[in-house]
C-alpha cells in the first residue's frame, strides 16, 4: 500500500484538550488500514509554545520521533525534553496523565 502526501488528510484544531494555540497533524496512514495494529501514525507541527493540554491514554501507548525543534512531555509530573537527538521514545501505557506542550520550531513526528 503506497499513500502518497498529498492523499493524506490533514487536520488543523485549536485549543487541544485545553492546550495553547493551533496544532496542525497529517495522517500518514489512517487508522482503518492499520490491520487493528496502531491507532495513530501522523506528523503534528506546532508552533512555539503550543501544545496539547493534559490527558490521559487508556488504551494505547505514544511514540515521539522528532525532526526539528523540542518537544516538552510532561508525565505524572517529570518534564521531558526531546529533540532531533533524542532516540525514538514510547511513552508509559495507560492509564498515564500526559501533557505536551511546544518550546521550539515546528515539526515533530509522532
Amino acid at each position: 500500500m503506497v499513500i502518497r502526501k498529498e492523499a493524506q488528510r490533514v487536520q488543523v484544531r485549536d485549543n487541544v484538550r485545553g492546550g495553547n494555540g493551533t496544532l496542525e497533524n497529517r495522517h500518514i496512514i489512517e487508522p482503518d488500514r492499520m490491520f487493528g495494529s496502531a491507532t495513530l501514525f501522523s506528523e503534528f507541527f506546532f508552533d512555539p509554545g503550543d501544545g496539547i493540554g493534559p490527558h490521559v491514554h487508556d488504551a494505547d501507548a505514544e511514540v515521539y520521533y522528532m525532526l526539528e525543534g523540542v518537544l516538552t512531555l510532561i508525565e505524572d509530573g517529570k518534564e521531558t525534553e526531546l529533540g532531533p537527538a533524542t532516540p525514538p521514545m514510547p511513552t508509559a501505557a495507560p492509564p498515564t496523565p500526559s501533557r505536551t506542550a511546544r518550546t521550539g520550531p515546528p515539526g515533530c513526528w509522532r
